[in-house]
């Protein structure tokens, strides 16, 4: 699949312990702004840094969310890319949604509400819903090894 890399990859990367680069000491928060060419969506993004405060050439966290009129209608995306080339790949990737929506079409797995992404394994994920978006931030933080943040709604 285009834009992802293998999910045996996708482990590699998330294996290697990482923070967010700017967002040291206690009160370092992951804070999500508003997104200039999607109405109603909200991003936030950072660089990532090893434990020592090197960067990590090419990886990059974002958080994207979609504010819908009800609860029942939420869009959240955590990702952790790689760049190669000037293209972002995808490596992992936690999606939130309604549990009855549908969320990943492929043949052989179709999967309805909350899923991750190991680069390209899709992989359903029960348990969580649009009212619990921090237990998912916190869950993809533990995913790829990254130093726990805050994650600030707008």
């Amino acid at each position: 699949m285009k834009g992802v890399v293998t999910a045996d990859e996708a482990r590699t990367i998330a294996a290697i312990p990482k923070k967010l680069h700017g967002l040291h000491g206690l009160h370092g928060q992951f804070v999500l702004q508003k997104r200039n060419n999607h109405a109603g969506h909200f991003v936030a993004s950072a660089r990532v840094e090893d434990a020592d405060g090197a960067f990590l050439p090419g990886l990059i966290v974002e958080a994207e969310c979609k504010t819908a009129l009800t609860l029942n209608r939420c869009l959240f995306l955590f990702t952790l890319f790689t760049q190669r080339h000037g293209a972002k790949l995808r490596a992992y990737q936690l999606e939130i949604t309604p549990p009855e929506k549908r969320t990943h079409n492929e043949p052989g797995n179709i999967i309805y509400g909350a899923h991750e992404h190991w680069g390209n394994e899709a992989i359903a994920l029960p348990g969580f819903g649009c009212d619990d978006y921090s237990r998912g931030f916190a869950h993809f933080c533990k995913q790829i090894n990254l130093t726990a943040v805050q994650l600030e709604l707008p």
